[in-house]
């Protein structure tokens, strides 16, 4: 048993309007895919031509965005989506998991609901984003 995940697939080949190049592996890597959702039993390589049938292989991936992918790969019909809009909980739960250095302490924690309060509509990898930014601007002083 196996499968093929991508995590932030949005982030690889997403384009944000028209300031993202579209270079040739952004192209490579949505023809790759398109070719995989268009004929998933038939997979070839360059140069190989096998009749024999492959087993179909799911394909997980994961993004904020998937409105800045190609948009033929992510038509209904072309994949199931599942979507997840974390509740305050969970995002209290993956900022004190992102920031392992804050441990179940009553003042942390208020810290932690302070911060996911203070950004409720930004995607929850910000608080990973603002924990780095934190180390950059320390480490620049």
């Amino acid at each position: 048993m196996n499968c093929l995940f991508i995590n932030d697939l949005n982030a690889g080949v997403g384009r944000l309007r028209g300031t993202t190049q579209y270079t040739v592996n952004n192209h490579v890597v949505n023809a790759t895919l398109m070719n995989i959702v268009d004929n998933p039993t038939n997979l070839q390589l360059p140069g190989m031509y096998n009749e024999e049938e492959n087993p179909r292989v799911p394909i997980i991936v994961t993004g904020n965005n998937f409105s800045t992918l190609y948009a033929p790969l992510i038509r209904d019909g072309r994949m199931k989506k599942f979507y997840w809009a974390p509740s305050r909980e969970d995002r209290i739960g993956v900022c004190k998991g992102e920031n392992p250095t804050l441990n179940n302490d009553l003042k942390p924690h208020k810290v932690v609901v302070k911060l996911v309060d203070t950004f409720p509509g930004q995607y929850i990898n910000i608080f990973g984003a603002l924990r780095a930014r934190v180390y950059d601007d320390e480490g620049r002083k």
